[in-house]
C-alpha cells in the first residue's frame, strides 16, 4: 500500500512539474539520515539550490568532522537517490 503511495506521488509529481523539488526533499531527507544522531542534531539548515546542497550547523566541532566526510556523503546521498541529482555539499 505505501508504495503505491510513493508511485501515485512521484507520478503527480512528474505531471506537474513538482519533480526537481521533490528531488531536493529527497536529497535533504536522505543526507540527514547518513549523519550520525549526535551530528544530525547539531543541523540547524539544510537548503537545496541550483543542486548544491547547503548545511548550516550550530557546532564548530561536529562542522569539522563534517567537512572531511563530505565527498562520501555527496556519493551515497546521489547514489541512494538513484540518480547523480546533487552537485555538490557546502557547509554554510
Amino acid at each position: 500500500m505505501i508504495r503505491k503511495i510513493d508511485q501515485l506521488l512521484e507520478s503527480l509529481a512528474r505531471h506537474y512539474g513538482w519533480e526537481h523539488r521533490l528531488d531536493e526533499e529527497k536529497a535533504k531527507s536522505v543526507f540527514k539520515s547518513l549523519l550520525d544522531e549526535a551530528t544530525a542534531q547539531t543541523v540547524t539548515e539544510l537548503r537545496v539550490q541550483n543542486q548544491i546542497l547547503y548545511v548550516r550547523m550550530n557546532n564548530a566541532a561536529s562542522r569539522s568532522n563534517l567537512s572531511f566526510r563530505l565527498s562520501s556523503l555527496l556519493d551515497q546521498t546521489n547514489q541512494a537517490l538513484g540518480k547523480p541529482f546533487l552537485l555538490e555539499i557546502r557547509l554554510a
